[in-house]
């Protein structure tokens, strides 16, 4: 038998884990719930979740995150955060179209206080949700991330190329939809800060958080040979071929030179395209996938890459935009090749960043500039703080502060 000393310090010690249990079991039901949806998003994406979502998490929130799949362990450690990878079809599927029900049905068992969202097909289906429970009492934050100007990229990209019929109505149908939901969304975050002058119903209810880049090591590896890298959305407008001509050219005067494609190619003909390419040109390097790379994928190859290539077609839908991969090649100290256009030469300018060569991608003369790579690999150390995510983050987290201090838990 134990002595009476010993069996009294064992009650405390379980009345105390009780308690604390207790504590913490009433704290989680009681905590701020938010759920993050989109459809072609994967759960864990880099800007929804990766960025959002944890500084939501940060805050104190639950988070529920749903998208179509997961390169994270959906049985992670914080018990404050839920993954959904539910979705699995392609960018054309008549599916998305009822994606929203799904998600509907989820967001009616979970009851989170703020909801964002990602993508404007479900989009009516956050505002049914939100006057769902608007009958019921209870209070709904509704946050439309957008990320791109929808409106724009059908019109003017090939992503609905064979859809050529009904692109206009499409665009025209998706705007509808925009305008029409914006009187019920209460925060528009805005990826780009062009997005306020695009988009008129978005108004003063905004806030810019742009795609800048997480704070990592950034460790470097010494690369012998000059390996230029494409990277992100693997597509005809955003230079898929001009890159490819550009490096067999420069492999002509430098045979050791390589280029690698790396990141998501979805459209099946270009994809079997590159994959019947590498067997010809030696040069050519591929890392490509019908479905998102994890971040860890890219991170390796930016790392082992000697020069970034951003061969974007001037278009109207993104003339104005800032791609992520600026940030990126920034935070690595990349050279960057980048078609000229005036906003994207006043970015760089802002950011005094001095790895930049302008070039012309259709006009072969220009190719020349590239071939003196042992110059190009001696550059000083450059740092901004002002690329990175915590400037935009504490942006998000003043957000919200402000409206948990405006908010009780109903």
């Amino acid at each position: 038998m134990k002595p009476l000393k010993e069996n009294l310090i064992g009650c405390r010690t379980y009345f105390i884990g009780f308690f604390i249990s207790l504590g913490l079991n009433f704290c989680h039901i009681n905590m701020y719930k938010a759920a993050f949806v989109a459809v072609l998003k994967p759960a864990d994406d880099i800007r929804l979740f990766q960025k959002i979502a944890k500084t939501f998490r940060e805050m104190g929130f639950e988070i529920f995150s749903f998208g179509y799949q997961s390169n994270l362990d959906t049985t992670n450690d914080d018990i404050g955060i839920h993954l959904y990878p539910i979705f699995e079809f392609a960018r054309n599927s008549f599916r998305r179209l009822w994606a929203g029900l799904l998600i509907l049905k989820y967001l009616w068992e979970i009851k989170p206080q703020v909801l964002v969202c990602g993508a404007v097909e479900l989009l009516p289906y956050c505002i049914l949700y939100k006057n769902l429970q608007k009958i019921l009492g209870k209070k709904l934050h509704l946050i439309y991330d957008v990320q791109e100007n929808y409106f724009l990229n059908i019109l003017h990209t090939q992503t609905y190329q064979s859809w050529w019929v009904f692109r206009k109505i499409l665009a025209y149908s998706v705007r509808f939809v925009e305008w029409l939901c914006s009187k019920d969304v209460d925060t528009f975050f805005l990826a780009e800060q062009c997005y306020q002058s695009e988009l008129s119903f978005v108004k003063k209810r905004c806030l810019i958080i742009e795609n800048k880049v997480l704070k990592n090591k950034f460790q470097e590896k010494n690369i012998s040979n000059p390996i230029f890298l494409l990277s992100g959305t693997i597509a005809a407008e955003y230079g898929l071929w001009q890159a490819i001509d550009f490096v067999e050219k420069i492999h002509f005067f430098i045979p050791h030179s390589i280029l690698k494609i790396v990141g998501r190619c979805n459209r099946k003909k270009i994809f079997y395209e590159l994959i019947a390419l590498q067997k010809k040109k030696p040069f050519l390097q591929l890392e490509i996938s019908e479905k998102a790379l994890s971040y860890g994928v890219l991170e390796k190859n930016f790392a082992e890459s000697t020069f970034w290539l951003m061969p974007y077609r001037v278009n109207v839908a993104y003339q104005n935009r800032i791609p992520t991969k600026f940030y990126e090649a920034m935070a690595w100290q990349k050279w960057i090749f980048v078609q000229k256009n005036p906003v994207w030469e006043s970015f760089f300018k802002e950011y005094a960043y001095p790895y930049v060569i302008w070039i012309d991608f259709q006009k072969p003369q220009t190719w020349q500039e590239c071939l003196d790579t042992a110059k190009l690999q001696q550059k000083p150390i450059y740092q901004n703080p002002q690329i990175f995510w915590d400037s935009e983050k504490e942006k998000l987290q003043q957000f919200i502060s402000n409206w948990i201090s405006s908010n009780t838990i109903t």
